[in-house]
């Protein structure tokens, strides 16, 4: 068991495919382009396996309870929790994420999280995409721990 009590996830290959599935037929019309004020010709692009691997994460999330460890993105054949996934594709700051993502980011985000959707508006890289699932996933277990404390409280666990 993981800290927290949470219990040990792993998707099935079945729906490690799905997730890839679907990503493959979203993104199938290539990645969006940056815009010219945006591209650097010194910039190292984000490999693509590592790409897809933060992609299926950004999807995996919105399944994902912090009642059980992270979900796990596979790539290379090893197994990356989704935070893992961040701190990967952090170092390509200058990579612009395809649009399809950016929007599910946004989805994700509600009032509380205006200075994140502002952030990701303005700066849409790998890096500031990976920073704004980070937290999400870091406010996601927050909430999950004080509605548990608000239950050992109230005498319901």
């Amino acid at each position: 068991m993981g800290s927290g009590g949470e219990k040990p996830s792993r998707m099935s290959a079945h729906a490690s495919a799905a997730v890839q599935c679907r990503w493959r037929e979203t993104l199938s019309g290539g990645f969006r382009k940056p815009a010219a004020s945006h591209a650097m010709s010194d910039s190292i692009p984000v490999p693509p396996d590592l790409a897809e691997g933060f992609h299926d994460a950004v999807l995996l999330f919105d399944s994902w309870t912090p009642d059980v460890a992270e979900l796990l993105v596979s790539m290379d054949g090893k197994q990356y929790s989704m935070t893992a996934v961040c701190g990967l594709v952090h170092g390509f700051g200058t990579s612009t994420i395809p649009e399809p993502v950016f929007d599910r980011l946004l989805d994700y985000m509600d009032a509380s999280h205006a200075t994140l959707k502002k952030k990701l508006s303005k700066d849409r890289t790998y890096a500031t995409a990976a920073e704004c699932l980070r937290e999400l996933i870091i406010d996601r277990k927050k909430g999950y721990e004080a509605r548990q404390a608000s239950r050992r409280e109230h005498g319901l666990d």
